[in-house]
């Protein structure tokens, strides 16, 4: 898809290992236009070397919305979490959670740590597909995003 056919180009960095759920994330994500780059890190370390624009990152664009799979490493989500939101540069990123159960601990220390929404995956690809479809309207075409100052 070309940038310059995008009104108002979203950057999306998707924090997940599970190479099912990648791949519907990216058909959902293709089919939108306010899409100008999805960016796919399988592990939470790496994932802050991109939000810092260390190492190899240094001249990525900082994203407007972060996806994090609470499954990537159990309990590291929380801290990679709680390190975006307790980061001056990066606090005010959305970041939406998703998670293959309703584990209601889960769903508090997600919301506890600033989390912008918890999201169950449906267990159906094609209910995941449609999820994701009312996920990418309502953050993309309702919400209002801060541009990335950093």
């Amino acid at each position: 898809m070309s940038s310059s056919n995008i009104v108002n180009p979203v950057n999306v960095l998707l924090i997940d290992n599970c190479a099912e759920d990648i791949s519907i994330i990216q058909d959902a994500f293709n089919k939108s236009e306010k899409i100008s780059e999805l960016n796919i890190i399988a592990n939470p370390d790496e994932a802050l070397k991109f939000l810092y624009k260390e190492d190899d990152y240094n001249d990525v664009t900082t994203p407007q919305i972060v996806i994090l799979d609470i499954n990537i490493l159990k309990n590291t989500h929380n801290l990679l979490l709680k390190e975006i939101k307790n980061d001056d540069r990066l606090k005010n990123i959305p970041v939406l959670i998703i998670a293959d159960n309703e584990n209601e601990e889960d769903i508090i220390n997600t919301y506890d740590l600033y989390a912008n929404c918890f999201i169950q995956k449906p267990v159906d690809s094609s209910d995941f597909a449609h999820t994701l479809d009312v996920l990418i309207n309502f953050w993309l075409n309702v919400v209002k995003l801060p541009h990335a100052t950093y």
